[in-house]
């Protein structure tokens, strides 16, 4: 979250990012793709039904909204 607020990139809107779905068409979250330093980048889960928040009223969501969620897991 440091390296973004630095990049002054906390207020921009996530756009890289694809909707988890199952074999039963069931959606199990979201996963997002935060730009850091260069050409590196972190992978965000938010899990059902918690990404419904973030999408509820548009699809157009924040990296701090995103990064700020408690639900929201960084993955390696």
């Amino acid at each position: 979250m440091n390296s973004l607020k630095q990049a002054k990139k906390l207020d921009q809107s996530v756009d890289k990012y694809t909707m988890l779905i199952n074999e039963k068409s069931e959606t199990e979250g979201v996963l997002c793709f935060v730009p850091l330093d260069g050409r590196k980048e972190i992978k965000v889960l938010l899990p059902a039904p918690y990404h419904q928040d973030l999408l509820a009223s548009s699809e157009i969501f924040t990296y701090k909204q995103l990064l700020s969620h408690k639900e929201a897991i960084v993955l390696k």
